[in-house]
């Protein structure tokens, strides 16, 4: 059920070192219908030396971490649907695609970035793991392989496809990905010369900057650097030949690989800004570490002086990143009265061991809010713009990442 991992999930470095241990958490996202306390697992992160790779210690059977009833459905986020858009746009730029060409998407959750091509290419195919979203997929007239992205799984897709495609996208989902390196050895069975590889994942250098810790949880085995992801699919000789960065997930790196070599001065200046930043350096990574314990210690006692003068506070949000941060702070019921979403597949149900419920909209019509908790901290400028009705009331809103601040 749980393995521990001894040497690094990119280059097999056993110089791995312990940065911080936020004891035993539920799994995010694993929603519940009655409010009754589920299984909790160790998550605690380690950094590699060699190639600077920070990432998660435990590897939990995928089984058990992505479930069927799986609540994120990319098209119900309207901000994600639009980031999609700006995807497509900024690949159109950058990549040629002709009516027969194939394009194929890795983790295509329901379908809103492989959709957007339609107009451009009529093959092609998505991989995507949940049975419930490749069904929606399959559905929109795409075909769609339900099963999980590894090098097994591209022999026997490739086998059934009989051509390299000449686009594969794989957004947010390497950081999901135990084994990298079997992913990207994936990639080399679907690829030739003409293959264009379009990756999207979390930028550690925002992430350590600006402590955002809560994209630490089971799920997410890694948190990449440029470098370390440079030197991954070099081993397996690609290149990366453009780099975008753009603000999803709190910063995030848009990468344009293939088999062949373009210079291009992006990948140069975004290594010389880890660089200056020091993100290759242990230090950097423990002082991560007692930042997240500072910020457990500052939101706590606020909530208690809230509470404790009588304030009403709802959370704002129960996206999978929420989970290790109320969990690993101890934020439940004693201190929010409820949690509020807008996704229709997670109201009505309990986020994991908070007592909690999760509640729509219509919870601020019959209640009174003095204070908004934003989970959600990456939309957080959405979100009040679109609750300044009860702004203009007098309700507040907090947002505690990067730092704690009261609006």
């Amino acid at each position: 059920m749980i393995d521990i991992i001894h040497k690094c999930r990119c280059c097999e470095s056993k110089n791995i070192i312990p940065i911080h241990d936020f004891g035993k958490v539920p799994i995010a996202d694993h929603l519940t219908t009655e409010n009754t306390h589920i299984e909790t697992f160790p998550l605690s992160t380690v950094f590699c030396t060699d190639c600077f790779h920070f990432q998660i210690l435990e590897n939990i059977a995928p089984t058990i971490l992505f479930q069927n009833n799986y609540p994120y459905y990319s098209s119900k986020i309207p901000e994600v649907v639009q980031h999609f858009k700006t995807t497509y746009l900024s690949i159109l730029k950058n990549i040629s695609i002709n009516s027969d060409d194939s394009i194929i998407e890795i983790a295509a959750n329901d379908g809103v970035l492989i959709t957007q091509f339609s107009s451009h290419s009529t093959q092609l195919v998505a991989i995507e793991p949940s049975k419930e979203h490749a069904l929606i997929t399959q559905k929109k007239g795409i075909q769609t392989f339900n099963q999980f992205f590894n090098k097994e799984n591209a022999t026997t897709i490739f086998k059934q496809l009989r051509k390299y495609p000449r686009l594969i996208l794989a957004c947010n989902v390497l950081a999901h990905v135990p084994d990298p390196k079997d992913f990207v050895e994936g990639l080399t069975i679907l690829s030739d010369y003409e293959t264009n590889i379009v990756i999207e994942v979390p930028h550690a250098l925002p992430m350590f900057k600006n402590g955002l810790f809560d994209v630490i949880f089971h799920q997410h085995f890694s948190y990449f650097n440029l470098y370390s992801i440079k030197k991954l699919f070099e081993k397996y000789h690609f290149f990366i030949n453009h780099v975008e960065q753009i603000d999803t997930q709190g910063g995030s790196l848009r990468i344009y690989i293939s088999k062949n070599k373009i210079k291009d001065n992006t990948i140069h200046l975004i290594l010389k800004e880890e660089q200056d930043f020091h993100l290759y350096d242990l230090q950097i990574y423990h002082q991560f570490s007692e930042r997240i314990k500072q910020l457990k210690i500052d939101t706590i006692l606020l909530l208690q002086n809230l509470k404790s003068s009588q304030n009403t506070v709802v959370g704002y949000g129960a996206p999978g990143k929420a989970s290790n941060y109320l969990n690993y702070f101890g934020i439940n019921k004693i201190f929010f009265d409820a949690l509020i979403d807008i996704s229709p597949s997670k109201q009505g149900k309990y986020f994991p061991n908070t007592d909690l419920k999760i509640y729509s909209l219509d919870y601020f019509k019959d209640h009174e809010i003095d204070y908004i908790f934003i989970l959600s901290w990456n939309y957080a400028e959405t979100i009040i713009s679109n609750l300044n009705y009860l702004r203009e009331k007098g309700t507040r809103f907090i947002i505690g990442i990067p730092q704690l601040n009261i609006i």
